[in-house]
């Protein structure tokens, strides 16, 4: 009988119907209903037949045969599969999460890194190109012209770097202003 009981309370709840109602579509008193769903009462099989339609769920639950209150198998089924879908969904969403923080992380690594590495290659650059002015014949000496050019790659490719990064957002567009166009210098024309 408490599982009677129980169960009518709840499904009761289920449907969203208030004891006024109950009492006008049952055809008994509110003090009964009030007794029944406290277990003071034992109800007739025909009142717990009403609540079932009433409620729409299976009798079976009511009497706690069933575990599902829904009657319909179709329904039941259809139910069933739009959950496992949404866990598949929630499992799929899960993956993605965890892959964009996984980017994320490495978005944040290159960001810092160009952050700090293409100043780094332009200073090294500018020091070169100041060393290059005060010792004119840098060039002409063993592997001086391959160095000038490789720190031209090198300023290039950091300069590219921060333009791409800047151009998708990932770097403010403040990181620019570690590259100033210059005009260059006749040595460097010559020698390029």
């Amino acid at each position: 009988m408490k599982t009677i009981v129980a169960r009518l309370r709840e499904a009761r709840g289920l449907a969203g119907i208030y004891d006024y109602q109950v009492v006008n579509w049952l055809g008994v008193s509110a003090t009964k209903i009030t007794e029944l769903e406290e277990g003071i009462h034992t109800a007739p099989l025909s009142t717990i037949k009403k609540a079932a339609e009433i409620f729409d769920v299976s009798i079976d639950y009511l009497f706690g045969e069933a575990e599902d209150w829904e009657k319909c198998l179709e329904v039941r089924k259809e139910r069933d599969f739009s959950v496992h879908l949404q866990g598949l969904l929630i499992a799929e969403q899960t993956k993605i999460a965890a892959e964009m923080v996984k980017q994320n992380g490495q978005i944040a690594a290159l960001s810092e890194a160009v952050i700090v590495l293409a100043p780094a290659i332009r200073a090294v650059y500018d020091a070169m190109l100041r060393f290059w002015e005060l010792n004119p014949g840098f060039d002409e000496m063993v592997a001086g012209a391959p160095v000038i050019h490789y720190l031209d790659l090198a300023d290039k490719a950091g300069h590219e770097a921060t333009c791409k990064m800047v151009r998708y957002g990932i770097l403010p567009f403040e990181e620019l202003n570690s590259y100033s166009i210059q005009e260059p210098t006749n040595q460097m024309v010559n020698h390029v």
